[in-house]
Order: structure tokens, then C-alpha cells, then sequence
């Protein structure tokens, strides 16, 4: 109650919050929407339209998160409401990774559990990680230079070069219609 709500219109001040208070840092986004206390950013959610073409949802919830240390009961409903108030899109959805969230926000905030997805993986070698999408065997020669073997397959082509594959729990799709 003792917050204002406004649009983020600063992309430093958006990417050095995200990165600070949201465990997959930033992500790019059109509309962001912060919850401030005697001007200080203290909560922020984004939107995007959906990088899929031909994607069947309007808009998509890319990031919410509340600055560390701070519990702000009820700071993603406000936030949610003034995107509904001010955008007033047909549908919405949004992603929980299972590897760090069980989604019990989306439940509360009147999302409908679409879909659950669990067949994605990453590969690691020190602190680095590739992306399934990186290791697809099109993207390999780039990754791994004159290493590529065109002989081997994905798995044994990053593990011959040091990666280790680590299966993630999965995601669910959240959705919300409007009309």
C-alpha cells in the first residue's frame, strides 16, 4: 500500500535489477512494470510479445521478482492488475522452471496449467553452460570448432570435448485468458 506503481522506462536500471534479484537474471522485454518505495525499485515484472511465430498466445510474463531481502506480500498481483489494467490482453502466458520454482505463484495469481514439458538439458564444462538449443549437432562445428567430429553423435561429441550433460526438471505453461 505504502508503494507506487509505474512503468521502468530506464533499460540499465531494468537489467542491473533482473540480474541482481532474479535467478535467471535478465531477459529482454517491452513492457516492465516496478513497484517503488520512496523511489526505490523494490519489485519488477516483464512482459514481451511471444518470440514464436505464429505463437497463439498475445502476450508473455518474462520475469517477476522482488529485491532481495525484501518480502512484499501481494507485490505480483499489483503488478499483474496494472499490466491487465493498462494493456487489457486477451491471454497471457508464462513459464515456471521447474529446476527453480513449483509455479504456486501463477496458481495464485489465477493462472490455468497448460502444459508440462521435461525433456531439456544442458551441457557443462567449469561455469560454463550451453543450451540444448546450442548442442543441436547443426549448431556443433560452431561450438566446438576443428574438435566436431561429424562422425559422432551430440552427446558423444560434447562429452569427447569435456561437457558433462545435466537433464533439467522440466516447465510448466501457465496461462491466462481474458476473454
Amino acid at each position: 500500500r505504502q508503494c507506487d506503481i509505474r512503468e521502468v522506462t530506464d533499460p540499465k536500471l531494468v537489467r542491473k535489477f533482473l540480474d541482481e534479484n532474479h535467478i535467471q537474471g535478465f531477459s529482454p522485454s517491452s513492457v516492465k512494470v516496478g513497484l517503488f518505495h520512496n523511489e526505490e525499485l523494490v519489485s519488477l515484472m516483464t512482459f514481451t510479445k511471444p518470440k514464436k511465430r505464429g505463437s497463439k498466445y498475445e502476450w508473455e510474463l518474462t520475469r517477476f521478482c522482488t529485491k532481495s531481502g525484501y518480502n512484499i506480500p501481494g507485490a505480483a498481483s499489483k503488478l499483474l492488475k496494472y499490466f491487465e489494467r493498462t494493456y487489457k490482453p486477451n491471454n497471457l502466458v508464462t513459464y515456471a522452471n521447474l529446476d527453480y520454482s513449483s509455479g504456486k505463484l501463477y496458481d495464485n495469481l489465477n493462472f490455468t496449467k497448460e502444459n508440462l514439458s521435461c525433456n531439456s538439458y544442458v551441457y557443462t564444462k567449469g561455469k560454463s553452460v550451453v543450451p540444448k538449443r546450442s548442442a543441436e549437432r547443426k549448431n556443433l562445428v560452431k561450438l566446438l570448432g576443428d574438435k566436431f567430429n561429424p562422425d559422432l553423435s551430440e552427446k558423444e561429441n560434447m562429452v569427447n570435448n569435456g561437457y558433462y550433460k545435466i537433464n533439467l526438471a522440466g516447465t510448466i505453461t501457465f496461462v491466462k485468458n481474458y476473454s
